[in-house]
């Protein structure tokens, strides 16, 4: 503030001479002003003081905001890093599950090695055993194609009826009958294998499906997936095992068809010569009473060798003959 304007100089022409009351009011006034500039001194002061205090308040305002404001960014910095932290846990749990399903899917896949492998293998047994039948089959047409050889030699019709009875059982009584049951036993064996390749191939395809499943499966459902394809193997085995139980039957009903008890006791010797499963190259003697006869001789020796091409051909070997040609057809 500026100061108070200086006294006017007595000496000065302008200034006139003052009167003594003038000079005691001139003083008056100067006491006065000089209590109103002390007291607007004081208030300056103060005014000051109050505000040099409030610039500190501002200051400590100031600083209060900005220590909130830094311990809220410490706060969400550190909310940030926990959220990082949790992140990566769940990272490292979804690595370690993967490695897990990774484990699983590989061990699934041995197993479907495993299942392949198992059903090559009853695929190949099912197919050594059709061949094995045919086999047979082969074997009980030579024989009884030496048989009727035997016939021819050993008796006439009144004796090939008897021993055909004996042999086929009463339901069949010529060989020609035989001949068809031959036949359908084996369009039953090929019906059965033709079913059984069907089967196969149908549940090569769902366990195609079955797997492409379990290879596109997530780790959810995983688990399911497997379960299915192991439901689905069971019920392999036990339809594999119905397929056996149902050839081994059909296979014991023909035997009891071409068995009976009566023939069996009448001619035990062709009954048990057919029960025995010699060799294909090898030709089964028939025995009959008179061991010493001529004819028995001719037979044994006749049985021995093969037909003569330049004798005409008898009903029967016509009747095996033709079968034989079906045969090599068929396999051809």
């Amino acid at each position: 503030m500026p100061g108070p304007p200086p006294p006017p100089d007595s000496q000065s022409p302008d200034v006139r001479p003052r009167h003594p009351e003038q000079s005691q009011d001139d003083d008056a006034d100067l006491d006065e002003l000089r209590n109103r500039l002390a007291e607007a001194a004081r208030k300056q002061a103060q005014f000051t003081a109050e505000v040099n205090g409030l610039e500190e308040r501002v200051r400590f305002c100031e600083r209060q905001d900005l220590l909130r404001q830094h311990e809220m960014d410490v706060r969400r910095f550190k909310g940030i890093e926990q959220g990082f932290v949790a992140e990566r846990e769940r990272l490292v749990t979804e690595i370690m599950s993967l490695k897990a399903w990774n484990t699983d899917l590989q061990r699934g896949n041995l197993e479907l090695q495993d299942i392949k492998n198992k059903l090559e293998m009853d695929v190949a047994r099912v197919v050594d055993e059709r061949n094995h039948t045919i086999h047979a089959l082969r074997h009980h047409e030579a024989k009884l194609y030496t048989i009727t050889q035997a016939f021819d030699i050993l008796g006439g019709p009144e004796a090939r009826r008897r021993v055909a009875a004996a042999k086929y059982g009463p339901a069949i009584t010529s060989p020609t009958e035989y001949d068809h049951r031959s036949h359908k036993d084996k369009e039953d064996l090929d019906s059965w294998v033709n079913k059984k390749f069907a089967i196969d191939a149908s549940n090569e395809g769902q366990l195609k499906s079955l797997v492409t499943d379990l290879a596109k499966a997530g780790v959810s459902d995983f688990g399911s997936k497997l379960k299915n394809l192991e439901v689905f193997v069971n019920s392999v085995s036990v339809e594999r095992e119905k397929l056996q139980a149902e050839w081994t039957s059909r296979l014991s009903s023909s035997r009891r068809e071409t068995q009976t008890p009566d023939a069996e006791k009448s001619h035990g010797s062709y009954a048990a010569s057919d029960r025995q499963t010699p060799p294909a190259t090898t030709t089964t003697a028939v025995t009959t009473p008179q061991e010493h006869s001529p004819l028995q001789q001719q037979a044994k020796s006749n049985s021995k060798v093969k037909p003569d091409p330049s004798r005409p051909a008898t009903p029967e070997e016509k009747i095996v003959q033709g079968s034989r040609s079906r045969d090599v057809e068929m396999k051809g």
